[in-house]
């Protein structure tokens, strides 16, 4: 008995020996599977800090690409359903801003010569108390904190979603981001505005600060006009004037050259803006006289002796010299002015300038070689746009072709409001009129015919020229929406008010809670930016400036924002 249990333990201490020396082998064996374990969701969101950090640091374009796969190589990461929606109100997370990766990433691109540093801290799961059953969203909070010429720190919220990040949130607006090369986060180092004038024009804004004062920047959040005036007189071109408001201190801006300080003191002319047209500028002197600025002249020499100038179209233009109207050349040197018979009226458009009669008060036109071309008879005339003029005779109106043959008789009344051709001169080969049939007004395009352009019908109460392929059309039940050039509706009337398309995006305003707000669609009738503006807003190389409770930001075509409070 005794021998046999000794046999046995024996047999056992042989087992155990054995399993001791396979240990290790099975464990080498199995370990890289445990390596390759999923990652959970709190070190996916330390491995996208620290790997960005990392790329700040050194700029390798590598970690960028480790960016990229942490979220799965999708840069347009905005998640907007309803859960993610109720969960950040459930959290009290209203304030909230929605990135695009590539946003987020070309903003710290942007100030990492600044010698960026950052830092992500505190990192952890959110509870998701009462999220529905079955729904697998993993929310991770992380401080973020970057300093150097950027000195911040804000909660960021991740949503992560089979080991990936699909979401960058951020808790507060005091960080900015944009598709643009950092513009918004640039943009909030300049201080705290409110402006009265929304959008950039050419790439420029006014802004005011705190205290009222109104200055001048860019796209790029750069400040080219510090917030030293009353008033910036700006108006899209490339010249920008600052007053003490009453004129008596004024220094005009060439933001050709950075916003170089003008060694005179002009301003341009309110109604022909501060724009080069054809190589010249209007400028008008204090004392009310105008001159021209050649847009090659770096000296800004300005001889101000006309009365009244209009801008330069094909090498002319109209001006008033010591009481007498005048048609002037590129050297301004008078070519033609008024005498006896005539008043020249205007300058050459497409080859003829409209001309008066000063026996019977009736408008013609003179060719470029003096001689009247149409004769005087007409009450009055527009200028010649895609070889038609509007012409009108006793409260009537139509159109004339160059040779002066009537084309579309006089159909279209002035007074009554019944025919009205709201956009005179034809662009595209249209114009938009409307008329009233049984007491309700209908609109439509018609084309040099003088006929409704072919798909386009009287059914709507008014539709608009084309921008970018696209005509606004404006439904009986006040509705808004776009119709193709077929006359077919591209995008349905589903808005209160709308902008043309500009850049293949348009602004469009429906009723939240009672009041109009203003967001944006591109052409495919998706909207890109929430409805949640107090004022329309056009884009400027994919930013718009915006307002929203009285406070001024920025945005993307992605809806991404910020705000400078």
């Amino acid at each position: 008995m005794d021998s046999c249990f000794g046999k046995f333990l024996c047999h056992i201490k042989r087992i155990i020996s054995m399993v001791k020396k396979l240990i290790l082998p099975i464990i080498l064996v199995l370990f890289p599977f445990f390596s390759e374990a999923k990652e959970v969701p709190v070190d996916v969101v330390r491995n996208f800090g620290e790997v960005l950090a990392t790329w700040c640091r050194t700029g390798d374009i590598a970690n960028r690409e480790k960016l990229e796969q942490l979220c799965n190589g999708v840069k347009k990461c905005r998640v907007e359903d309803k859960i993610h929606a109720d969960y950040q109100a459930k959290r009290g997370l209203c304030d909230y801003n929605t990135f695009v990766l590539e946003s987020y990433l070309n903003m710290f691109e942007t100030i990492m010569p600044n010698g960026l540093s950052y830092q992500m801290s505190d990192i952890k799961t959110e509870t998701q108390d009462n999220m529905p059953e079955g729904q697998t969203l993993t929310f991770i909070t992380a401080t973020i904190r970057l300093s150097g010429k950027i000195n911040c720190e804000v909660k960021d919220l991740f949503l992560v979603r089979d080991d990936k990040i699909s979401g960058i949130y951020s808790y507060s607006s005091q960080l900015g981001f944009s598709h643009l090369n950092g513009s918004l986060i640039k943009a909030l180092t300049i201080g705290r505005y409110t402006t009265s004038e929304l959008g950039f024009l050419n790439g420029y804004a006014v802004v005011l600060n705190e205290i009222g004062k109104s200055g001048l920047i860019d796209t790029k959040g750069n400040v080219i006009i510090p917030c030293i005036w009353d008033e910036i007189y700006y108006s899209g071109g490339s010249f920008a004037t600052g007053t003490d408001g009453n004129l008596e201190v004024m220094k005009t801006y060439d933001l050709r050259f950075n916003g170089k300080i003008i060694p005179v003191n002009y301003f341009a002319d309110g109604v022909t803006s501060n724009r080069f047209h054809n190589g010249f500028m209007i400028v008008a002197s204090t004392k009310g006289k105008y001159g021209f600025l050649k847009e090659n002249d770096k000296k800004y020499t300005i001889n101000y002796k006309y009365d009244v100038a209009t801008n330069f179209h094909k090498g002319y233009a109209f001006v008033i010299l010591d009481g007498t109207e005048c048609i002037i050349d590129e050297s301004l040197n008078t070519k033609y002015k008024s005498n006896n018979e005539y008043e020249i009226c205007s300058t050459f458009y497409e080859g003829l300038a409209k001309i008066k009669n000063k026996r019977n008060q009736k408008v013609g036109f003179l060719d470029t070689n003096g001689e009247i071309k149409i004769p005087c008879v007409y009450d009055d005339a527009d200028d010649f746009s895609e070889d038609f003029c509007c012409v009108y005779k006793s409260d009537k109106y139509g159109y004339i072709n160059k040779n002066g043959n009537m084309v579309i008789p006089f159909s279209f009344n002035t007074n009554d409001g019944r025919n009205v051709v709201w956009n005179r001169n034809f662009i595209q080969g249209s114009v938009d009129i409307t008329q009233i049939k049984n007491n309700k007004m209908y609109g439509t395009l018609i084309g040099k015919n003088g006929k409704p352009l072919p798909g386009f019908d009287w059914q709507y109460k008014r539709v608009d020229r084309f921008s970018e392929n696209f005509a606004l059309f404006y439904t009986h039940n006040g509705k808004v929406g776009f119709l193709n050039k077929n006359g077919n509706i591209a995008i349905q009337p589903l808005y209160e008010s709308a902008l043309p398309f500009t850049n293949g995006y348009a602004s469009v305003a429906r009723y939240i809670n009672g009041k109009l707000k203003w967001g944006c669609i591109n052409k495919d009738g998706i909207q890109t930016v929430p409805f949640i503006y107090d004022d329309a807003f056009h884009f400027e190389n994919g930013i718009a400036l915006v307002t929203k409770d009285g406070i001024i930001g920025l945005t993307d075509v992605f809806g991404n924002s910020c705000f400078f409070n």
